[in-house]
Parts: structure tokens; sequence; C-alpha cells
């Protein structure tokens, strides 16, 4: 019986701190707003087995390359990435408000949350 309830508050504390870590890092990549001033150099549609994306090329003012996310974000009520990519233009400079970090072990890139 002893062992038994040990067990359950052993889970039960675990639980807990999964789930800290789990708001934690979605705070952490949702409410990070920052921003870029950069020129469009590419861009493309990728297409995965849940869904698709699209990836923006930069280069900023210091000759710096950016690869940028642009996909829906429901946390953030973006739900308007195909028109954002519509309307970027290769060659011309934007000011991108992007959340989220750029881990390339991970392939995760910043998302464009608007652009200016």
């Amino acid at each position: 019986m002893k062992t038994k309830t040990i067990t359950t508050i052993t889970i039960v504390i675990i639980f807990i701190a999964v789930c800290i870590i789990t708001i934690g890092c979605t705070a952490a990549f949702t409410y990070n707003d920052h921003t870029y001033i950069g020129t469009v150099t590419d861009k493309e549609r990728i297409n995965t087995e849940d869904g698709s994306y699209y990836l923006i090329f930069t280069e900023d003012i210091y000759g710096c390359m950016h690869v940028l996310k642009n996909e829906d974000n429901i946390l953030r009520m973006k739900v308007d990435s195909s028109n954002i990519y519509g309307s970027l233009k290769i060659g011309e400079t934007y000011n991108f408000t992007v959340i989220g970090y750029r881990i390339p072990l991970f392939s995760m890139y910043e998302n464009i949350l608007s652009i200016n």
C-alpha cells in the first residue's frame, strides 16, 4: 500500500513538472517578439506529411542571412501565412516581426508574425 502511494505521488509530480516545462517552452517560443529588417532573397513552400509551411530567405543590412518560417500560429491569432507569403516580393526590403528561435540542430526557424 505504501509503495502504491509513493508511486502515485511520483507520477503526479512528474506530470506536473512536464506540464510546467511544456508551458514554459510554449511561452518562450510564442511570446518573444523581435524584429528584423531584411531583403527577401528567395522564398519557397515546403510540403510535409503534416501539412505545409513557407520558408523566407532574407539578408539583413549587415549581410547576414536569415531563414524565417511563415506558418499560422493559433496562439498568436495569426492565420494569414498564405497572404503574407504571396505579398512578399524577392528583392524588396521588409520589417519582419518574428517569434521563436533558430535552432539548426532541430531544423527550427523563427516564425514570421507580421511584415511592414
